[in-house]
């Protein structure tokens, strides 16, 4: 999801260029690059800025090739240098905004959103990389964080650049969802659809689950998601027997499903099994190793209502700490379909 600029290629064949021409090593790397030929992209790239130093459109590239292998260091050295040369540039923002929200630096991500979109306001794909950062300041849905009324806008704004955007309509969905909107959300996943049909019933299924309830037959029962979502449904409905069911299938599909392994053990926690409740959340615990996993917190609720202080408070404060000024609260957090986020 890094920038790469595509600039129309010169129909002049490259054997006429001399070879200490920049932009045509530049378009043979682009074409190598495009082709899917990495060390023969890279090798142009590094000959044309042996030949001009200062041209920003390689650094670019080159970093968007070192990002799409993964290496995220010299990919950010790459743009940092097009801005060196050019501070003004859109697409070097922008791409850095992409990895610190892959590092889960929501802060940094914004600002070179912010700069992006500063330089080029009609790139539709910062507004709803903004609307989320808005919408999921931690990367899964948190109500208190959540600026509802910013992420509307810039889910909006993407929406005016690009109509057939797909993925700001589905992130304006879930956004209204949160909102408890439910009409309008429906509406949304309904216009995704239009858009993109298998895309909005395959890689989003959560969105296709809830248009399930419309369309019974956008339901695909090999998918743990699909049962996962159809056991929120059914949580929702207070209808727990089922709810537990559709999580068990979930699990037994995907034994590491956080999701379903966290709401399965807050089910056993409700009704007061804490021997069951404890089992789920070590084992989602343990299958999701952060200390931004909820199951820290639900297990220090546990602990709270079992009497152990100490114990409660050490698993709360390692999920506390992970948002400034919240406040330990004795309630459970529950997943919801619209908590998973997808990019």
């Amino acid at each position: 999801m890094t920038v790469i600029l595509y600039p129309q290629i010169t129909m002049e064949p490259f054997s006429k260029k001399p070879n200490d021409d920049a932009e045509a090593w530049f378009d043979r790397g682009l074409l190598n690059h495009i082709q899917g030929d990495v060390k023969g992209a890279m090798i142009c790239y590094d000959r044309a800025i042996e030949i001009d130093p200062n041209y920003a459109k390689v650094w670019i590239n080159k970093g968007g090739l070192y990002w799409n292998q993964g290496d995220a260091q010299n990919a950010m050295e790459c743009y940092d240098r097009a801005l060196e040369i050019n501070g003004k540039l859109s697409e070097p923002w922008f791409s850095k905004g992409i990895e610190y929200s892959q590092q889960g630096d929501a802060e940094n991500a914004m600002k070179c959103y912010d700069q992006a979109l500063e330089y080029n306001a009609d790139n539709a794909e910062a507004w709803r990389l903004r609307g989320m950062r808005y919408h999921h300041p931690l990367g899964d849905y948190e109500p208190e964080l959540c600026d509802y009324a910013n992420a509307m806008i810039c889910y909006n704004r993407a929406i005016e650049i690009d109509p057939n955007y797909f993925t700001a309509w589905y992130f304006k969905a879930r956004l209204y969802y949160n909102q408890g909107s439910r009409q309008e959300a429906i509406k949304c996943f309904n216009h995704a659809l239009d858009i993109d049909p298998n895309r909005a019933t395959t890689k989003h299924n959560d969105c296709a689950i809830r248009l399930a309830l419309i369309n019974p037959q956008l339901i695909d029962p090999r998918r743990a998601d699909t049962w996962y979502a159809k056991g929120i449904i059914y949580d929702e409905l207070d209808d727990e027997e089922n709810a537990m069911k559709c999580f068990d299938r979930a699990i037994e599909i995907d034994p590491g499903h956080y999701y379903a392994l966290n709401n399965k053990g807050v089910l056993h926690h409700e009704q007061g099994d804490a021997k069951n409740a404890m089992k789920c959340y070590d084992r989602a615990i343990e299958v999701y190793q952060s200390k931004s996993n909820h199951a820290l917190y639900n297990k220090g609720v546990l602990y709270d209502k079992l009497g152990d202080k100490e114990k409660a408070e050490k698993f709360m404060q390692d999920y506390d700490h992970m948002i400034p000024g919240r406040k330990s609260k004795t309630n459970l957090f529950k997943f919801t379909i619209c908590n998973r986020t997808y990019c």
